[in-house]
């Protein structure tokens, strides 16, 4: 379960510029595919470092900070494949991309492309 801030900044022509920040809750349960295969190859596994499927589901709840902006609702549902990687003793990279569908409020459905690049340190 992850807690996460997005966040948005611009122009616009009819409203000048603006920026939010906004809250959203992520659930993501992950499959480690190749786990024991990079293991019997030497590799590094620490902090499941492997390839992955997941299935995303991400709640924002519609409240936000900023200024001439606001957050909408909504719930986002996305699967993805993933790599993680330990670089060095502490230093973690993680991609991942999928295809899935934004529900806004209970009719409003579309589909979404969803990138993640994160960058961690494992103490």
């Amino acid at each position: 379960m992850e807690l996460i801030l997005n966040g948005g900044f611009g122009s616009g022509t009819f409203n000048g510029n603006y920026w939010y920040i906004a809250p959203s809750l992520r659930i993501e349960p992950r499959y480690y595919y190749n786990l024991s295969k990079r293991f019997s190859k030497g590799k590094k596994t620490i902090n499941n470092s492997a390839n992955y499927i997941a299935v995303s589901a991400d709640y924002q709840p519609g409240f936000s900070i900023g200024n001439n902006a606001e957050a909408s609702q909504y719930i986002l549902i996305v699967p993805k494949y993933g790599l993680k990687r330990t670089m060095g003793e502490h230093f973690i990279f993680e991609v991942a991309a999928g295809v899935g569908t934004n529900i806004i409020g209970s009719s409003n459905w579309e589909a979404v492309l969803a990138m993640d690049l994160k960058l961690g340190y494992a103490f």
